[in-house]
């Protein structure tokens, strides 16, 4: 365990160490805010936000304010970006 710690330390001191997992906010309007940026930066050319996009989809849907043919839109209008 103690050779986890030293790594962790040294890849922290490299810069090399990640954030960890970023939550979703709670309120379905911050959801909606928090989509619409991510959208907005996976247009602008940040293919990175991916992931964010899918979970924050997710969970509106699992939510009830989002259905599949939503949810299908928004990613057929991503690759056509």
């Amino acid at each position: 365990i103690d050779d986890i710690y030293n790594i962790r330390e040294r890849l922290q001191q490299e810069g090399k160490y990640g954030q960890g997992i970023q939550f979703l906010p709670s309120g379905t309007n911050e959801l909606k805010n928090k989509l619409v940026l991510a959208l907005g930066s996976y247009k602008a050319g940040n293919t990175n936000t991916f992931n964010e996009i899918s979970a924050i989809m997710d969970e509106m849907r699992r939510r009830g304010e989002m259905s599949i043919k939503d949810i299908k839109g928004i990613f057929k209008s991503m690759k056509t970006k």
